[in-house]
């Protein structure tokens, strides 16, 4: 920008120097058609014809008047020539520069441009970016919601499994007492009669208080509070998982009756089992079931098989053992201690 500007400057001198000699080329042109006209011994005469020594002196002091200003015009054209000549070399010079300048500025408004679409890309990416992100973010919400409510489903099919426990505990002992009140009438009513009361009915089974392995897998998961492996959230756990593959046979940890059978929800295909004195065994996952309803089972019988039914991240049976419809962890009947779940 200021060799452009100086450029500017230099060509206004050079307009004002060729100004001046033409000024000068215009005086040397009028003392050349002077001298044309008068003839070259013009000045010779103008001497000569002095009438006296004094108009000798006057006239040769004009003379050397005259001589001298032609020479201060030639002199005049030469500094002027050369400085016109001068002028010129710099102006070549500042053009040059200017020239430089310019090239310089090109390449720079070049590379802007060039910075300005990557900025332009960058700030396209950055906006592609930031609506994947609230895309993504809206899924994650909906996913966390969705988990939410699964989560919330888990803990009210626990809530439900408690609360089928307990009915099944309590009908048991209903049916029991029942069974023994009708026991009672019966001997009394013989008595009454005069007879020989009858014998007491044999139970539908009889529990023998310990339990048995329900499968033969490994531990994969024990009771109490963890990080729920699908919905990755803090939960309960009130069973005992043990790894298998799957259609291995499960069996009755000790004999019982069958109070429930469901399928489908967080369990899958499960069975519920009664064994009287408010204990309940749980089977969760099953690929099959080989039972019914109400049927009475031995300890050892298969009930089903192992599977991944409901939600269950592999193979495996979910064991759970319920006093009175509250969670106990099933290790301590197999060496551990019979210790209430609590989350």
């Amino acid at each position: 920008m200021r060799a452009r500007q100086a450029l500017r400057v230099a060509q206004e001198q050079k307009v004002v120097v060729e100004r001046k000699l033409d000024e000068i080329h215009g005086q040397m042109d009028d003392m050349a058609r002077a001298v044309y006209t008068r003839g070259p011994l013009a000045e010779l005469e103008v001497i000569l014809d002095a009438s006296s020594p004094g108009d000798f002196q006057a006239r040769l002091a004009s003379v050397d008047t005259v001589s001298r200003m032609q020479a201060g015009v030639q002199q005049s054209l030469t500094q002027t020539e050369a400085d016109l000549v001068m002028q010129g070399v710099r102006l070549e010079a500042l053009r040059l520069e200017a020239e430089a300048e310019d090239a310089k500025a090109e390449q720079a408004l070049a590379e802007a441009r060039v910075a300005l679409g990557k900025a332009r890309d960058r700030q396209a990416k950055v906006s592609a970016l930031r609506k994947e992100r609230r895309a993504a973010l809206g899924q994650a919400q909906a996913f966390k919601s969705k988990v939410k409510k699964r989560y919330d489903n888990l803990v009210a099919e626990q809530q439900r499994l408690a609360a089928a426990a307990r009915k099944a505990a309590a009908e048991e002992e209903r049916r029991r007492k029942a069974a023994e009140e009708a026991a009672r009438k019966a001997a009394e009513e013989a008595r009454q009669r005069g007879e020989e009361p009858p014998p007491p009915a044999s139970p539908t089974f009889t529990a023998t208080g310990s339990l048995m392995m329900p499968v033969a897998g490994r531990p994969s998961s024990n009771p109490g509070p963890r990080i729920h492996p699908i919905f990755k959230r803090k939960s309960c756990h009130t069973g005992w998982d043990l790894a298998a593959p799957t259609g291995t046979p499960v069996v009755a940890a000790d004999n019982g009756s069958v109070a429930t059978i469901s399928r489908g929800g967080a369990y899958g295909n499960a069975v519920m089992l009664a064994h009287g004195g408010g204990m309940i065994t749980f089977y969760a996952h099953l690929s099959s079931v080989n039972v019914s309803v109400g049927q009475v089972v031995t300890k050892g019988q298969t009930i089903g098989g192992v599977g991944s039914t409901g939600w269950s991240t592999g193979p495996h049976l979910h064991f759970e053992v319920r006093i009175d419809g509250a969670p106990y962890d099933p290790r301590g009947w197999f060496g551990g201690a019979r210790t209430r779940v609590y989350c």
